[in-house]
């Protein structure tokens, strides 16, 4: 299948052309499970592909919305790829859902500049 293949390619280290036959594969019906997709998302931010880990994320919190580790790994890939209005929402949703967050949350805030 291309979920093989791809791993297969990832492996020899053909990191674009084992993800791009992942993709075929989903395309094809094939469902990834939450490690799989964790797996994928590694492998993606080792290019920098911060579009498809944004896509990613945004499936493992449809799947687990109350998994703040999703929200603030999504925060920080939206730091990665300069889309701070987006990065400094995503770190506010997770702290209304996990107040004890807030006094980290405030200083990475303040660290990258999300405010201006």
């Amino acid at each position: 299948s291309y979920w093989f293949l791809g791993l297969t390619q990832i492996a020899a280290n053909h990191i674009a052309l084992g993800l791009d036959n992942i993709e075929i594969a989903e395309a094809r019906g094939f469902t990834l499970t939450t490690d799989q997709i964790l797996y994928v998302i590694s492998n993606y931010a080792s290019i920098g592909k911060y579009d498809k880990i944004i896509k990613r994320y945004k499936t493992l919190i449809m799947k687990d919305p109350e998994n703040v580790d999703y929200l603030q790994n999504l925060a920080a890939v939206y730091v990665a790829a300069g889309l701070k209005k987006e990065a400094l929402e995503t770190v506010n949703k997770a702290v209304r859902m996990f107040p004890p967050l807030k006094a980290a949350a405030d200083q990475s805030i303040k660290e990258k500049k999300l405010n201006n």
